[in-house]
């Protein structure tokens, strides 16, 4: 699932969504969505939080899917997909940073 996700190809993300795949569990402390954002790899964002991948779940520093995107400088149309998904902005980390302060840290 992580690396099918982390190549984008949506042949193969179809695929394995006809065979019920899981786009949320979870791999060193991250989904596939937070691991695409880690790795700074956005290509299927829309694709898997159009089928089913769960745009609130956090990694284990609690950064969420918005935190990961502004950290690594993503698009904004991804920010806006996040943003359209229902990420809260407001939302702090576990070192109590929201993703607007990623953001000015980022200029």
């Amino acid at each position: 699932v992580f690396s099918v996700a982390f190549e984008g190809n949506p042949e193969l993300l179809d695929l394995l969504h006809a065979f019920h795949a899981n786009w949320n569990v979870v791999h060193d402390g991250r989904t596939p969505l937070l691991d695409l954002l880690h790795y700074k790899r956005p290509v299927a964002i829309p694709w898997l939080l159009a089928h089913g991948a769960d745009p609130h779940v956090r990694d284990h520093e609690g950064r969420s899917a918005l935190h990961l995107a502004v950290q690594q400088g993503v698009r904004d149309t991804w920010l806006a997909a996040l943003l359209a998904a229902g990420v809260k902005p407001h939302l702090r980390d576990a070192a109590g940073k929201t993703a607007l302060d990623y953001a000015y840290s980022r200029n």
